[in-house]
């Protein structure tokens, strides 16, 4: 019976036909009854996940694209600032040389 409250708490469809080979065998009502209850809380939380996911916002992977080009973008504007920068200074330099 423990294995089987274990089972309805973390059981997943790969149990499920072991579960029902164990059905059945078994000979009491009451241990039917609890290999029951442990098969529906197994679909039911598959169910769940299942809604879950097929909930959930699809994700097409260019957020982390578009994450990549700004920074690229960012870095190439430094550069290029940096540049302008060094140049400036350089013209400075010559001017009063």
């Amino acid at each position: 019976m423990a294995a089987l409250r274990y089972l309805e708490k973390r059981g997943n469809l790969n149990h499920l036909p072991l579960l029902d080979a164990r059905m059945e065998l078994a000979t009491g009502a009451g241990l039917r009854r609890q290999i029951q209850r442990t098969i529906n809380q197994i679909k039911r939380r598959h169910t769940e996940q299942a809604d879950n996911l097929a909930a959930a916002p699809v994700s097409t992977g260019n957020g982390s694209r578009k994450n990549k080009d700004r920074l690229l973008l960012k870095s190439l504007s430094w550069i290029a600032v940096g540049a302008a920068a060094v140049y400036a200074a350089i013209r400075m330099l010559l001017l009063f040389v």
